[in-house]
């Protein structure tokens, strides 16, 4: 994929993740057909967006606890039900 293409690479990193729970670097680069320097330059950006936590050697997806409610603010009607509810 060239320069050009890092999102839709990103997209597919990201797709695979939640498919397989878990990722390489030396996989993505072979599947990729591009550098491990590029992968890692990925997922750094991904972390840094806070889609995944990198771990030695590759990725993995957040866990739940670490996402909060605030990365998904409710919408007006939920918050009603929510307040109906208590």
């Amino acid at each position: 994929m060239s320069k050009r293409n890092t999102p839709q690479r990103r997209h597919a990193i990201l797709a695979l993740l939640a498919e397989q729970g878990e990722v390489s670097v030396e996989a993505l680069s072979k599947r990729f057909e591009t550098s491990e320097v590029t992968i890692r330059k990925d997922l750094a950006a991904l972390e840094k967006n806070g889609l995944l936590l990198r771990r030695y050697g590759g990725a993995v997806p957040l866990p739940q606890e670490l996402i909060g409610e605030s990365s998904q603010p409710l919408s007006p009607w939920k918050a009603a039900i929510a307040r109906t509810a208590v």
